[in-house]
């Protein structure tokens, strides 16, 4: 941890621009695509049963690339995510929604290539694997969590059972190193710790899977996790997070907190037992699903409350008070005077801030000067 390194960065953000989609609805999720280095300037967002992908010009411009409308009129898109075509190097987008089907766009071909079918309620989030970009999980309402092989179209792990969720799966996300592990939270209060060691050879099987020659590839389940708490949180937990080691997660208190898990003398992590490292206060954030996101060294991490106001912090720094409170412009008169910020989105090198909301609007924040 850096005590002094706030006092030494540029905060200075600058409200750039703004963007009202026409649907009318809440927009649930906005994402970089941080996947390779050409595409960091590109960012996605999901509302009603639509997905847009836009590009961030110089001096705050916002262009749309393309535009998804899904022919489903009863679908709603909570969770959006980035992946890549391992055969031809194109961008994968990845949306999943109230009806717990994962679909996969190609952005080059501009087509729905997957739509993949087994949850019993509503897919919350995505998290894809940080080196084998094929392998995506999800989080569901039903409780359960699933490994996905996009490239083959199968489900390789259901993750339910004795030590899994009891109640929605909120949040999910991969270790950003290697990907062996996976933290999920939700409506149970609880972070649990997965593994995928004793899988890999089963998880290998799946690439090799030819659904055209009529065989059936058997999904294997996980129930237990290597470490589960319910010590950090006495509500919902709607976001959670790897930052290196360490971990990142919220509820629907004024508070994001930084700690680390106790699995010295707790091999099956069944204790819970956490070391809370930090805390950082928020306002007026007592909603849930609302998801924080960092940048790509996780220095930069922005979280939205109820008002519209983002609050950024440096997550390594010990301070519990907000480096920047990024604003709205004021809405005009006819409109509501507030509206909840679901989610964020931080560019790769933390220089710029994304933010969605429930008023179908995104706003685009920039750090001013050296």
């Amino acid at each position: 941890m850096c005590p002094n390194s706030a006092a030494k960065r540029n905060w200075n953000y600058k409200l750039t621009n703004n963007v009202k989609e026409e649907h009318g609805h809440p927009i649930y999720c906005v994402a970089f695509n941080f996947i390779g280095d050409c595409n960091n300037d590109i960012f996605a967002s999901c509302g009603a049963t639509r997905a847009t992908i836009y590009r961030c010009h110089a001096g705050g411009k916002i262009e749309i690339v393309q535009a998804y409308l899904d022919d489903d009129e009863n679908e709603e898109f909570y969770a959006v995510k980035w992946s890549v075509n391992v055969s031809t190097g194109a961008p994968l987008l990845l949306l999943a929604g109230k009806r717990g089907l994962l679909k996969v766009l190609d952005t080059e071909t501009e087509t729905l290539t997957r739509c993949l079918e087994g949850h019993g309620d509503a897919i919350n989030d995505i998290s894809v694997h940080p080196l084998k970009h094929s392998l995506v999980l999800t989080a569901s309402r039903d409780s359960a969590l699933r490994l996905w092989n996009i490239e083959t179209n199968v489900c390789v792990l259901i993750i339910h059972g004795d030590g899994g969720h009891l109640n929605e799966v909120l949040s999910i996300d991969f270790h950003p190193f290697h990907g062996e592990q996976f933290l999920s939270s939700g409506m149970d209060n609880t972070v649990k710790i997965w593994s995928l060691t004793g899988m890999q050879e089963h998880i290998e099987s799946s690439y090799a899977h030819d659904a055209s020659k009529g065989k059936v590839f058997h999904t294997r389940q996980l129930a237990c996790p290597t470490f589960s708490s319910h010590k950090v949180h006495f509500n919902y937990v709607d976001c959670v997070r790897w930052m290196g080691d360490l971990i990142v997660s919220k509820s629907v208190k004024d508070r994001i907190f930084v700690w680390q898990p106790d699995v010295k003398d707790d091999i099956v992590g069944t204790k819970g037992l956490v070391h809370l490292l930090h805390e950082m206060d928020m306002e007026d954030a007592h909603v849930w699903f609302v998801r924080f996101a960092m940048d790509k060294r996780c220095r930069t991490l922005a979280c939205g409350n109820r008002q519209g106001t983002v609050f950024v912090w440096d997550p390594q720094d010990m301070d519990r008070k907000p480096a920047a409170r990024l604003r709205r412009e004021a809405p005009p008169a006819s409109s509501r005077a507030h509206t909840t910020t679901r989610q964020t989105a931080v560019s790769a090198d933390g220089s710029t801030i994304i933010s969605c909301c429930d008023d179908s609007t995104i706003w685009r924040w920039d750090v001013q000067g050296a």
